[in-house]
């Protein structure tokens, strides 16, 4: 094979790691590279041992133990200041991130793009507190309060995940998941006891990885919705555990301690309110009574609270998913069928009328079934 035609791999096999981001290194300057003949091959477990000796490394170096303390200190002074909640968290078993990434190695890392240390990406973590809250508070007042903290297409989420930092320098090891049955996972083939184990080794975080996890509040009761998210990352991070291979028993990580702000004191809900609430743990609407029961309510005040019209709209949207952001969707193979029913779409306009008084319709205002 001529030098031209691999030009890429010969010239990382002559770089040295002096000082820097490691995970750039680990990413685009492979050294695990080795030729017989006219085939090329990667020496995935060399590669990985030799990061995980120039990560210890530069963990010894004062100058980026201090760097990496500061980035952890200023993200807790962010959320203090923020009225945010924030949970520092210690693993408790092995951690691996960004197994899913294309390396020569065969199993990527989620390296800091500034930094390069390990860390968990803020999508990442509320995912797992979102799967957390599906598995275990899927029903009663839990769920409403999900779906407050998470949002959905008609309103934003009443809480702002924030990446998860390490506060000090992490380690990580050399490890290795063996496949018994490659050929059944890769190709689908028939699994059998003569197919030969083919041992992939990747990076993982030691034990003992202290890391920060942040949320800031987002509309009027953010402050407890994150105190919720806090409590729920706690669960899941108990319970499943972050990054991937938490079936193996990865990800797994404990509290030990906790940044909570301090809750505003609220005054009392309006009557209307109160009494909308209390007529829900009695008897919650359903979809066949829920227009009828709310007409019935808004007749009885004169103008009812904004409080009580946001609770109508939030139960409108658990019941009719999407019917407060396009009232007049249409379905079907020409489009030509409301997706909502006519009463639904009605009460729809009906409470945007209350909830801006004085303000002129739009589209929807004026046809509750058309475009809004």
């Amino acid at each position: 094979m001529s030098s031209e035609a691999d030009p890429l791999w010969r010239e990382a096999r002559k770089a040295s790691f002096e000082n820097g981001n490691i995970g750039l290194w680990f990413e685009r300057f492979a050294r695990g590279w080795t030729m017989s003949g006219r085939r090329i091959a990667f020496d995935a477990a060399s590669w990985i041992r030799e990061t995980s000796r120039l990560v210890a490394a530069q963990n010894r170096d004062p100058g980026f133990a201090a760097e990496v303390r500061e980035m952890a200190e200023r993200r807790e002074r962010m959320v203090r200041e923020l009225g945010g909640a924030a949970l520092v968290a210690r693993t408790s078993a092995p951690l691996t991130v960004g197994t899913g990434r294309e390396h020569p190695a065969g199993r990527g890392f989620l390296w800091h793009p500034v930094m390069g240390v390990p860390w968990l990406p803020g999508s990442t973590v509320r995912g797992l507190v979102r799967t957390w809250a599906r598995l275990r508070h899927r029903r009663g007042p839990e769920n409403r309060r999900a779906a407050r903290l998470f949002g959905g297409p008609a309103r934003p989420g009443g809480v702002l995940f924030l990446d998860a930092l390490p506060l000090r320098p992490v380690g990580v090891r050399f490890d290795v998941r063996t496949s018994h049955h490659p050929g059944y996972h890769r190709e689908g083939e028939m699994p059998g006891d003569w197919m030969d184990p083919e041992p992939t080794p990747f990076l993982s975080v030691d034990r003992g990885a202290r890391f920060l996890f942040s949320v800031l509040p987002r509309g009027s009761d953010g402050d407890r919705l994150c105190l919720t998210a806090i409590d729920w990352l706690v669960e899941a991070l108990d319970w499943v555990g972050a990054g991937a291979m938490t079936s193996a028993g990865y990800g797994r990580m404990r509290r030990e301690r906790e940044v909570r702000p301090p809750v505003r004191k609220r005054p009392a809900p309006p009557e209307d309110a109160r009494l909308l609430r209390k007529e829900w743990r009695e008897s919650p609407w359903s979809t066949d009574v829920f227009v009828d029961r709310a007409a019935v309510f808004l007749g009885r005040f004169e103008r009812p609270s904004p409080a009580a019209i946001e609770l109508l709209r939030g139960r409108m949207e658990e019941l009719w998913p999407g019917i407060l952001r396009d009232p007049g969707a249409r379905r079907g193979k020409n489009r030509d069928r409301y997706r909502y029913k006519e009463r639904p779409r009605a009460l729809v306009a009906r409470l945007r009328d209350l909830a801006s008084p004085g303000e002129p319709a739009g589209e929807e205002g004026a046809d509750p079934g058309g475009e809004p």
